[in-house]
């Protein structure tokens, strides 16, 4: 859908109707409305060329809203959150980069601890741990 109406304000001028990624798609509303009518018309738009919106792994995430109604699709409701991970980045209702930080840290520090035989090893150069070290650990973060 291509409509300012349904679309959210981004930047001079600019408006924001979704994100996508490969298989994965992120709508955004400014109302409950508009999200019902975006997710109807992807559901027809994906089933008209035979694909389907799973249930299970469709969530939705209301911000700034004391919005109460439900949300579904024609399977049934999605099942509403508090925070996801979208493409490695946490999102959150509270908002702020804290937990995403915080989780990228987190797999830094998975892998920096992997990689403890490599740190400790004398046949491997400096150069090449350092190399490995930004190509893998850094990557995280």
């Amino acid at each position: 859908m291509d409509s300012k109406e349904t679309s959210i304000q981004w930047i001079s001028g600019k408006s924001l109707d979704d994100l996508e990624f490969a298989d994965d798609i992120a709508l955004l509303s400014h109302s409950f409305n508009h999200m019902q009518e975006k997710t109807n018309c992807l559901e027809a738009t994906a089933g008209s060329v035979g694909l389907r919106i799973n249930k299970d792994k469709s969530k939705i995430m209301k911000v700034m809203t004391d919005c109460l109604q439900t949300f579904g699709i024609t399977k049934g409701l999605i099942d509403e959150v508090e925070e996801f991970t979208y493409l490695g980045s946490v999102v959150s209702t509270r908002g702020g980069t804290e937990q995403d930080v915080e989780a990228r840290f987190g797999k830094a520090r998975t892998v920096f601890r992997a990689m403890d035989k490599l740190r400790k090893s004398k046949t491997i150069g400096w150069a090449t741990k350092v190399t490995i070290f930004n190509s893998s650990v850094k990557a995280c973060v």
